[in-house]
């Protein structure tokens, strides 16, 4: 095996484990028990957005919010975000928030461009790294990206979505909420 060949598979490893134990952080959601219909209220949380303005969730009380974990890196995230727009214009004004979390390390100025590239109408949040990372293990350690969120208008999570749908399987999601 040749010694590129061996750092490649070490590294490879070296990140699925801490995937593995990202996904079982102390401090995550926890699963309901078996026969149990556990609420599980979304943790707070406050983001910038890529507009400057200050976005907690807690504010979003009332609205059914869609909370998308994301990079611009991820072919199944550049996926969705057609269909996160459409929804957000769609269903704004019946009280949806769809918020982009960002777990990319790059500068602002890179996600603006993006942003304006595939005409996201929703908010994109972002923050250091440390204070995205916190995050993540909030939301029970994401695995993998896209993952979403929904969460009902008093704040409960109803429903996860890990990888990318289609915009029918969120407006399924969605519906009965609004």
């Amino acid at each position: 095996m040749t010694r590129i060949r061996r750092k490649t598979t070490a590294f490879l490893l070296a990140a699925a484990l801490l995937m593995g134990f990202t996904a079982m952080a102390p401090g995550a959601i926890p699963a309901p028990a078996d026969g149990e219909d556990e609420v599980l209220y979304a943790p707070d949380f406050t983001l910038k957005s890529l507009a400057g303005e200050t976005v907690t969730l807690s504010g979003l009380r009332g609205k059914v919010v869609l909370i998308n974990f994301w990079a611009t890196w991820c072919a199944p995230c550049r996926y969705e975000i057609p269909d996160l727009s459409r929804l957000q214009d769609r269903y704004r004004e019946q009280g949806l928030m769809v918020l982009g979390v960002s777990v990319d390390e790059i500068e602002t100025v890179y996600l603006e461009r993006f942003k304006a590239n595939y005409k996201m109408s929703y908010p994109v949040l972002h923050g250091p790294p440390a204070e995205i990372g916190r995050l993540v293990q909030l939301y029970g350690g994401i695995y993998s990206i896209p993952t979403t969120f929904v969460v009902d208008r008093q704040g409960v999570i109803v429903d996860i979505f890990v990888g990318a749908r289609r915009e029918a399987d969120f407006v399924a999601a969605i519906t009965p909420l609004l």
